[in-house]
């Protein structure tokens, strides 16, 4: 009885290994691991952006956005305007409704063009449409100034030292009011996934190495008292 047990259990270490190894291996291939610990690396977003471990650089301001495996904004650090705890896959799946939700009933600002052209920041031209004096102040140094033309960049440029001026600190985590953070963003920044909700995963994975260990060093016990037995014959 022992013996089998000993093998079912080597098994399991063996399959829970393998599996470890293989998630190991889709993490750094792209998807977002549980620890958001990324390496370093470093981006160009508007003017200027370092992005490193789980800080964003941005000129001389720090954003407490976390950077995923996948070099992605990770959805569990964006706040949202209901407070809702939904699910990376949940948010992903809602975005369209909640985008129209959110501008339906807002006025065009008009401080960009109009354009489906790709700009040098994360955000979204959609909500680009939208955005408020106050939060171009606030991301003035992520925002890509080719979204303005020349007498609005000029405008806006004297809007903000003057706003500076008046004692405003910009806040790089500044989210406009009735916009869930991540639509703030484009789709393709963020990491929807849930990886951060596989915790039972890891009480299971731990449970069944354990449960391997066991049963390897009951197998070498066995290999030890069969050669012992041996000898004395």
């Amino acid at each position: 009885m022992k013996k089998y047990f000993a093998i079912i259990a080597t098994a399991c270490f063996l399959l829970t290994f393998n599996y470890a190894e293989g998630r190991g291996g889709s993490s750094s291939g792209g998807h977002s691991s549980s620890s958001h610990s990324s390496s370093s690396h470093s981006s160009s977003v508007g003017k200027s952006t370092t992005v490193g471990k789980s800080t964003t650089s941005i000129g001389k301001s720090t954003t407490s956005r976390t950077i995923s495996s996948s070099n992605k904004i990770s959805h569990s650090s964006l706040k949202s305007t209901t407070g809702s705890k939904k699910t990376g896959t949940q948010l992903k799946a809602s975005r369209p409704l909640r985008e129209q939700s959110s501008f339906s009933n807002r006025t065009k600002t008009g401080y960009v063009r109009e354009s489906t052209a790709i700009y040098h920041d994360p955000f979204s031209n959609n909500f680009c449409q939208y955005m408020t004096m106050l939060w171009i102040f606030h991301h003035w140094d992520e925002v890509d100034h080719n979204r303005f033309d020349k007498a609005k960049l000029a405008e806006l440029e004297a809007k903000v030292k003057q706003m500076e001026k008046e004692g405003l600190v910009k806040n790089p985590d500044y989210n406009m009011e009735g916009v869930d953070h991540d639509l703030q963003f484009k789709e393709a920044v963020i990491d929807y996934s849930d990886s951060e909700g596989s915790g039972v995963w890891g009480w299971v994975l731990a449970f069944l190495i354990i449960f391997g260990l066991a049963g390897i060093g009951i197998l070498i016990a066995e290999i030890i008292h069969y050669k012992n037995q041996t000898k004395r014959r």
